[in-house]
């Protein structure tokens, strides 16, 4: 069962790299940066993860990123998840999982997080994080 949101995120994809041809499609790595809030607290969020088709208009995905508050205290995770297309762009559904020294962040600490990561034409990025209770 989906919690409250507890984190939101709009920003930019920053690049775009092909690290393997596969029978199915190119294997991609995306990066992005976004602003916005987890847990409350305003942050900056930035990431890098890799897709490939997985089926007819599916993706799989991968990555890794790091989460830095205004005050320096960081949030690293991992992320799993799937897309399906929406028009020519994905809507990405999954779950990350954090780990932090910061204690404002200490309640993320092996906790489920479900994610949605939205991408429109123009490349702004926008994802809502709830916590899977």
């Amino acid at each position: 069962m989906l919690g409250e949101l507890i984190g939101e995120f709009k920003g930019k994809i920053t690049g775009y790299r092909v690290t393997d041809i596969l029978l199915n499609g190119p294997k991609m790595e995306v990066s992005f940066k976004q602003s916005g809030k987890l847990l409350g607290v305003d942050a900056v969020d930035r990431a890098t993860y890799w897709s490939m088709m997985a089926g007819p208009d599916t993706l799989y995905g991968e990555g890794a990123g790091t989460v830095i508050s205004r005050t320096g205290e960081m949030a690293m995770y991992r992320a799993t998840g799937t897309a399906k297309m929406k028009g020519p762009m994905p809507v990405w559904r999954g779950v990350l999982y954090f780990q932090s020294q910061a204690q404002k962040w200490a309640a993320l600490i092996g906790v489920a997080v479900v994610y949605e990561y939205e991408i429109d034409e123009n490349e702004n990025t926008h994802v809502k994080l709830w916590e899977w209770k």
